[in-house]
């Protein structure tokens, strides 16, 4: 075979295996989907995790949340509107993957049930001792159960058409819900429905639930609402997920542009088009990485929008660095410690950062490698390390080094690491930010779920959980009722009760035979108890409306809940659930790996970069810088009260990756005298900060506020860089010409 044959048919196989690339990753990218449920924004590998879960496999998942609103005082209360309220509730209780519904209307028609039957058999019993003349065992019964008929006929029938039956049983003397009506009446104007999914929706069910509830309530006949509002954590789930796919590719895009144009303005080419080079192997890079996800099955999180801009930016450095002459070890180097600073980003207990983390590794790893292929040989010079490079001129002339002088590089030493160390001792202290919630603002409808909190008075559940054999004995019950009467006693401010056993039986009066507690179970009906007992009777369920937006009362609170459930009955166990719970837990985690998580990213480049470099004081400078640009970023945060987030909470990490390669590139361009390195690296920066601004673009305040730490870590990575590079002798060449002596007119 021919050498041109042979040739002609490696570049036949080359191409064969690129197209197959290529339909591989759109095969991908069409199989990609985004996923957004609350877990993504906390830890999900712990045991508060693995009980939410539990308890939502028994009861159904975080409610939808159906707020109706009238003009007139308990007007959605009162006659045919009461009516019309019933049928809206049962619409939704007969939805696809609805778990329970929880309304007033379908309370109240039950508990008119209740009553009623409870009556007429205390009547009928009456009858019946009174034909029976048993005259003894009469007038112990009527002391007894007179109480109770005397307070059940005063308010007249029990029926949902007696408006002064409904009016006795929702509200008090004062007019005012009474509290265990709160959760569906919140005051006089207003009534809510809890709508339970069935737990382990997928992202397309949920979010067909949630169109399903829409409709259902905006076709509502009878109810004249002033207004409707459908929200809940499912619904913010599913609008956040339509979110992210609208932002995708506008952030993308945007990403593109940014970088495109900051290549263009920057003219380290003379052609516009080489200018534009480095895009190729970045988007190819970021089309690669999506469509391992989509092969991948799992679905991708926030972290999606995160990656486009981080890997445009910082893909951005590898091809602009390898179109210089000689420095591809140096490069591959730089890129292999940025992978393994974001490499650290994986041990996050945090899904959507986890995410990040293994995306960026992919996106740096195929945009180096692609860059390398491009740019084989450095922009047409030779392949090579330029730490190799001989100290001498290119004319023939000689160089020589200098350089900073010892006390100098002491004084900036010392100037630069004081706020550094500042920085680094105050992250103890700067405020961590782990709230679902809070973490969602900007997304569509997040104004919604406010104001349905604010009108509730709780924005999430938090839930007491008793297992064992019979969770109805009379000493269970009993536990059952004391530990929630002993929550509401020490943080009825901050909790409401909901639903529990002991509400559910609080007609059978204080201690209850099991007997009694038999009967009661077979007379209400399972939509009733299935809110707060399984139907095995072997898990109980006391749920409170938690409003716990500060985070170390949200920790206090869980905390004291946890002693108060500590010693069950024996044969039982107690825990505390919820999201509330979660996400406390998530601040501890991310609080006891605020260091780690941050030096980690530090180290891991660092180890690299001593591995991959000639020189190994290039590796300390590097960490050196990385070091002091974190802290710096620090004592920024700290000075402006900035809250740190599951993301920025490891910044070290982040800075790692940009400041290392910046200190590296910088002291090898000082050492070899190479202008055409250094502008390199200003380029570089930015260009990144141009694809990082690109997240400001998104309508979510978590990504606008990271794309602002992204820009102000370059400029803080750039001038860590800048500053221990000059602790290296710079080269500097003279011409080697010969020089003439000076003459003195007229002397020869």
């Amino acid at each position: 075979m021919t050498s041109a044959r042979r040739t002609w048919l490696v570049r036949v196989a080359i191409l064969a295996m690129g197209a197959g690339l290529v339909a591989l990753t759109a095969v991908g990218v069409s199989r990609l989907t985004v996923s957004t449920d609350y877990a993504a924004f906390l830890p999900d590998d712990g045991r508060s995790a693995q009980d939410l879960r539990d308890v939502a496999d028994s009861f159904g998942g975080d409610p939808v949340v159906v707020l109706l609103e009238s003009a007139e005082a308990n007007g959605l209360l009162s006659g045919e509107r009461l009516a019309a309220l019933l049928a809206l509730e049962g619409r939704l209780s007969s939805l696809r993957d609805v778990a329970v519904v929880y309304g007033p209307a379908t309370t109240l028609n039950q508990t008119a049930i209740q009553v009623q039957g409870i009556l007429a058999s205390v009547s009928g019993r009456r009858d019946g001792l009174k034909a029976a003349g048993r005259d003894e065992e009469l007038a112990r019964f009527e002391r007894r159960y007179g109480a109770l008929l005397v307070q059940g006929m005063p308010a007249g029938l029990p029926t949902l058409r007696n408006d002064g039956f409904v009016r006795s049983v929702v509200y008090g003397p004062d007019g005012s819900p009474r509290s265990q009506w709160r959760q569906f009446v919140p005051d006089a104007h207003a009534v809510a429905i809890l709508v339970r999914p069935r737990d382990g929706l997928s992202q397309d069910a949920a979010h067909a639930l949630v169109d399903e509830v829409d409709r259902v309530v905006a076709e509502a006949e009878g109810l004249e609402v002033e207004a409707a509002t459908v929200t809940g954590v499912p619904v913010l789930s599913t609008t956040l997920a339509d979110q992210v796919r609208s932002e995708l590719p506008r952030v993308g895009v945007g990403a593109i542009v940014l970088v495109g144009g900051a290549l263009v303005l920057s003219r380290w080419r003379r052609s516009v088009v080489q200018r534009l080079l480095p895009l190729m192997p970045m988007t190819a890079a970021v089309a690669l990485t999506l469509g391992w996800f989509g092969w991948r099955g799992d679905p991708l999180s926030l972290g999606a929008v995160l990656f486009l801009p981080l890997v445009l930016g910082i893909g951005s450095y590898y091809p602009v660095y390898l179109a210089q002459r000689g420095h591809r070890r140096t490069v591959v180097a730089v890129a292999a410690a940025a992978a393994a600073a974001f490499a650290c980003l994986m041990a996050s207990p945090v899904q959507f950062v986890q995410d990040l983390g293994l995306a960026m590794v992919i996106g740096i790893a195929g945009t180096t490698g692609l860059a390398l292929l491009m740019y084989r040989s450095g922009a047409g010079g030779r392949a090579g390390d330029s730490s190799a490079l001989p100290a001498t001129s290119d004319d023939g002339g000689s160089s020589r080094m200098e350089g900073l002088v010892t006390p100098t590089r002491i004084a900036l030493g010392l100037l630069a690491a004081a706020p550094a160390l500042l920085g680094w001792l105050a992250l103890s202290s700067i405020e961590l930010e782990t709230s679902p919630t809070t973490l969602l603002s900007g997304v569509d409808g997040y104004g919604d779920a406010v104001a349905v909190q604010e009108r509730l008075g709780f924005a999430g559940e938090l839930d007491i959980v008793l297992d064992g054999d019979d969770v109805l004995t009379p000493e269970a019950l009993a536990w059952l009722r004391s530990t929630e009467q002993e929550v509401l006693r020490e943080h009825g401010d901050r909790l409401q009760p909901v639903v529990s056993p002991a509400g559910l039986l609080r007609f059978l009066g204080p201690n209850p035979s099991a007997s009694q507690i038999d009967a009661a179970m077979r007379v209400l009906p399972p939509y009733i108890t299935g809110a707060a007992v399984t139907v095995g009777q072997d898990r109980a369920l006391i749920a409170f409306g938690s409003d716990l937006d500060d985070l170390g009362d949200q920790q206090s609170t869980v905390a004291s809940i946890r002693e108060a459930v500590a010693d069950p009955p024996d044969g039982y166990t107690a825990r505390v659930t919820g999201i509330p719970v979660l996400a406390a837990d998530g601040y501890e985690i991310l609080v006891a790996d605020r260091h780690w998580a941050n030096l980690a990213g530090v180290a891991a480049a660092g180890l690299v970069l001593a591995l991959g470099l000639r020189r190994r004081g290039d590796a300390a400078r590097a960490v050196a810088a990385a070091l002091l640009a974190t802290g710096w970023g620090f004592l920024l945060v700290a000075m402006f009260g900035v809250a740190l987030n599951p993301i920025t909470v490891a910044l070290g990490s982040l800075t790692a990756a940009v400041g290392c390669e910046f200190a590296v590139m910088l002291t090898q361009a000082r050492r070899t005298a190479d202008p055409r390195l250094g502008r390199s690296v200003l380029i570089a920066a930015g260009v990144s900060a141009a694809g990082y601004s690109a997240l400001s673009l998104s309508g979510l305040d978590l990504l606008r506020q990271f794309s602002v730490t992204l820009v102000v870590a370059v400029g803080l990575a750039l001038a860590a860089g800048h500053l221990v590079s000059l602790t290296v002798p710079r080269l500097v060449r003279s011409t080697g010409l010969p020089v003439e002596e000076p003459q003195l007119a007229g002397v020869r």
